[in-house]
């Protein structure tokens, strides 16, 4: 359970990065 939600928060972060990248393009 521990595992999966750090799994979930390096997800959210990676996403969330990925989102930023796109919107500084734009």
């Amino acid at each position: 359970s521990i595992n999966l939600d750090a799994g979930a928060e390096e997800y959210d972060e990676s996403r969330t990065k990925r989102q930023k990248k796109k919107l500084e393009r734009v």
